[in-house]
Order: structure tokens, then C-alpha cells, then sequence
């Protein structure tokens, strides 16, 4: 519970991570920590967690009176307890290996603990404390110590404190009985903040070292594939070539035509498979710029006109507000949004509707728009729900499967989030940040482009 507070040194990389044992799987490289900034919960959001839990076991103004008037009958004793809790430390060598600074490290440790002690029985549980029990959580995964011996270091100190409280007591027995169990109601919560504050961060930097790994595999893969692709376009404009002198060839004999032609749509087949797996493993470098999205949604439904040419479909956009604007990088934006609309029309017979619907949305303080795109289509079976942002799943004939993979990777590129929506039809549900990504805020003037105009309904 007692933790030293300084900053560790050093850096890992997410290899390291993986390779360190069970008491290290925990480092992420401290160089670059907003890595795992968004799974963070606000010190509000800590201390409204802790409110409920007091309300959840029933605290009371009162219980807060009864610790307070503790302090005098334990505070005394502070120096043995405290003296006993390293001495046990330092018998058991997995809790030990946590302090790497001797025992100058540990004269400082029990400092901080006579302040937790000293916190504990304040009668005063206001944010400051709750955001200073946190970051003992916080602490607890940098340098490595299990939760477990958490658990055990602080049933020590409570029976201690228990024992000192029953030997100093001077008043009635049903009394003491009831302070036994404010004192205990009280350690339980601050364990529960402790543990919950060790949980978040552990889960933040494992998504972190998660992320980290990957991007190194699509790093290995986009520089195999950039190799592969430019060793390959050589061969495939040669076969090209050839394909085209044959052609003449062969004019005058249709089925032989046909062959050719077959062959010709293969190797175009084989050029975009080599193109979205690169730009699949490729980094996203964006430009995101206040931009708006109805330009957005109408310059992709403009690029779709030969795919719709001939079908009865139709963009809805009911109450779609036009000023809706966002920081996005446009190229990429009209990408999710085509494949998006694509799918609908491969996927609905005619008359095709497809609605498009747009409102602010709030996530754990950050401002932002959630975008609803909904077909009239059959729907996606249980199968393609789980499969549907997997590398690779595709119901399609042709087709790598990368399409919403990438889509999902541009829209988390934003600081976005990507999913999907109950229906009717199928229904992707995107959310953006007004102000972009995170590490990218833009601020400049908005400047509308000349979109297509788009209408509540357009064909």
C-alpha cells in the first residue's frame, strides 16, 4: 500500500513486455505514456466510483466521526504496526524484489505510510484523498507488485490495528464492536479503490503493449509486402503485355478472347490484393482538418454513381444537420464511408434506402458526433456480426476481407470508435471527436469545400 512515488527509469519495447516475467508483464515504456491515456478514468469519475461503493455499504457522516475519534487511541501505535508490515515484507522475497532501493528505500516507504495511516484515520474522505488512495493502484503496476500481496500487507495491518483498538479501548464492548466494524468498513473500501485503480491501469497497459505488438507485426508485414509489390508489378505489366499481344492474336476466336480476358481480370484481382494488404499493414498518416461532414458523405455517394447507375437506390438523410463539422482527414473519412455504402448496395436488393443519421455525442468528457448508417438490406447473421471487423472475413466472392478491418483502423486513427448498431438492416455506428485525435488537435478556420449538394433524400 505504501508505495514510492518516484518515476521509474528506463523503457521497454512491447517485445520486452511479453518476454519479462509475470511480476514485469506490467511496464509499458514510460518515454511515451498517453499510449494508454484513454482507458484512464477522470479523478470525477474516481470519486463518484468511490461515492457509490460508500453508498453501496451504507457509510455514514457518522462512521466518519467514529474513525476520526480513533486517531488518538491507535496513532500511537503507528511506529509498530508499521515497522512489522516491512519486517514481513522482507521475509518473503516476491513482495521484496519491489524494492529496489534498500533500505534507504524502505526508511522512505514507511514515511509514506505513517501519511496513509494518517489519511486513514483523518475522518475526511473527500477527492483528494480518494485521487491520493488511486495512485497507489497506479504505483502498484509500475514497479510490479502483485495485487495479491496488496491483499495479504493490508489483512496484516488490519489485524493489527484491530488488536491495538481492543487493547487501548476505554469504553463499553458494544461500543468497540462498532467501531471494529466502521474501522473494517473503511479498509474495505479503501482496498476496493486500491484494486480497482490496479485493474484499470493493468487492463490500460496490456491494451497498450497489445497495440504496440501489432503494430509491429503490420510494420513486418507492410515492409514484406511494399518488397513483394514491387517485385511482383514487374512481372504482372510483363504478363500484361504478353496478355495484350495474345489478344490480337487470337481476335478472330472468341473463346480464346474469353481466356485471355479471364486471365486479365485475375492478375487485376491479384494487383488489388497486393494493394489492400499493403495499405492494410501500412501506418496511418492523417491530415485531419475541420471538415464537414455532409461534404464528406456527398462527395462518396457522387463516386458511387456507376455502381448505383441503373438501380433504384437512395441516400436518406433525415434531419441531418448541415453545420455538423468535424476535425478528419477527408481522404480517409471518404474511405470508410465508401466501403461502407458499397456493402449496403452489394448487400440490398432494390429499391435500396440507405439512412444516414447524425447526433452530438459525448464520451468521458470529450465532445463528438455519432454517426448511424443504416440499410434496408437482410441484416448481418450472428457469424458475420463477430466476423464482420476481423483481417480477412469476408462472405464476398472476391475480396480480401480487409475492407471494415481498415475502416476501423482509420476511424481509431481519429480516436474513434467503430461498431455496430442493432438494425434494422445492417447498421454501422461510428463516433468521432469534434476535435480529432488526441495527439493531433487541429485548430484552424473552417472552410467548406464544394461538395456534391446533398438533400434529405437524394438519389
Amino acid at each position: 500500500m505504501a508505495v514510492d512515488t518516484r518515476p521509474s527509469v528506463g523503457a521497454m519495447t512491447a517485445r520486452d513486455c511479453l518476454s519479462e516475467s509475470n511480476a514485469r508483464v506490467f511496464y509499458c515504456s514510460p518515454i511515451d505514456d498517453s499510449c494508454w491515456k484513454d482507458d484512464e478514468m477522470t479523478t470525477d469519475q474516481v470519486y463518484k466510483r468511490y461515492r457509490e461503493l460508500q453508498d453501496y455499504v451504507g457509510w455514514t457522516s457518522e462512521d466518519e466521526q467514529i474513525v476520526g475519534a480513533l486517531k488518538s487511541l491507535v496513532e500511537p501505535s503507528f511506529p509498530e504496526l508499521i515497522d512489522d508490515f516491512y519486517a514481513e515484507i522482507q521475509r518473503h522475497p516476491d513482495a521484496l524484489k519491489v524494492i529496489t532501493g534498500g533500505p534507504a528505500q524502505i526508511e522512505r516507504l514507511k514515511q509514506t505510510l505513517v501519511g496513509w495511516l494518517g489519511d486513514l484515520f483523518s475522518g475526511r474522505y473527500d477527492q483528494d484523498y480518494v485521487d491520493r488512495r488511486w495512485k497507489i493502484g497506479h504505483r502498484h503496476v509500475e514497479i510490479g507488485l502483485n495485487q495479491v500481496y496488496t491483499n495479504a500487507a493490508l489483512s496484516r495491518l488490519r489485524r493489527g490495528l484491530l488488536q491495538v483498538l481492543e487493547r487501548s479501548w476505554p469504553g463499553a464492548m458494544a461500543d468497540l464492536l462498532r467501531a471494529r466494524t466502521v474501522l473494517n468498513t473503511l479498509l474495505d473500501l479503501d482496498l476496493a479503490l486500491i484494486e480497482d485503480a490496479y485493474q484499470t491501469e493493468l487492463l490500460a497497459r496490456q491494451h497498450s503493449i497489445k497495440r504496440m505488438v501489432q503494430s509491429e507485426r503490420l510494420a513486418a508485414i507492410g515492409e514484406a509486402m511494399t518488397g513483394l509489390t514491387h517485385e511482383s508489378r514487374n512481372a504482372l505489366q510483363r504478363s500484361q503485355a504478353c496478355l495484350e499481344m495474345l489478344s490480337r492474336r487470337v481476335a478472330d476466336r472468341p473463346e480464346a478472347v474469353e481466356l485471355v480476358q479471364r486471365i486479365q481480370r485475375a492478375q487485376d484481382d491479384l494487383h488489388q490484393l497486393y494493394e489492400e494488404v499493403r495499405q492494410y499493414a501500412a501506418p496511418l498518416k492523417l491530415d485531419p482538418r475541420p471538415t464537414a461532414i455532409l461534404d464528406v458523405v456527398g462527395e462518396t455517394w457522387e463516386q458511387l454513381k456507376l455502381t448505383r447507375h441503373a438501380r433504384d437506390a437512395r441516400l436518406m438523410l433525415p434531419g441531418f444537420p448541415s453545420g455538423t463539422n468535424l476535425c478528419i482527414d477527408r481522404f480517409a473519412m471518404r474511405q470508410v464511408f465508401r466501403n461502407i455504402l458499397e456493402n449496403a448496395l452489394a448487400a440490398c436488393t432494390d429499391p435500396v434506402r440507405i439512412e444516414i443519421s447524425v447526433e452530438s455525442s459525448a464520451r468521458e468528457g470529450v465532445s463528438g458526433t455519432r454517426i448511424a448508417i443504416r440499410d434496408n438490406g437482410p441484416g448481418l447473421s450472428e457469424e458475420q456480426r463477430a466476423g464482420i471487423f476481423r483481417p480477412y472475413y469476408t462472405t464476398k466472392t472476391q475480396g480480401t476481407g480487409l475492407g471494415m478491418t481498415i475502416c476501423q483502423r482509420i476511424v481509431e486513427a481519429h480516436g474513434g470508435e467503430m461498431s455496430l448498431g442493432a438494425g434494422p438492416g445492417a447498421e454501422i455506428l461510428i463516433w468521432l471527436p469534434a476535435e480529432g485525435p488526441a495527439e493531433q488537435r487541429i485548430h484552424s478556420t473552417f472552410e467548406p469545400l464544394n461538395a456534391p449538394a446533398l438533400s434529405s433524400e437524394t438519389q
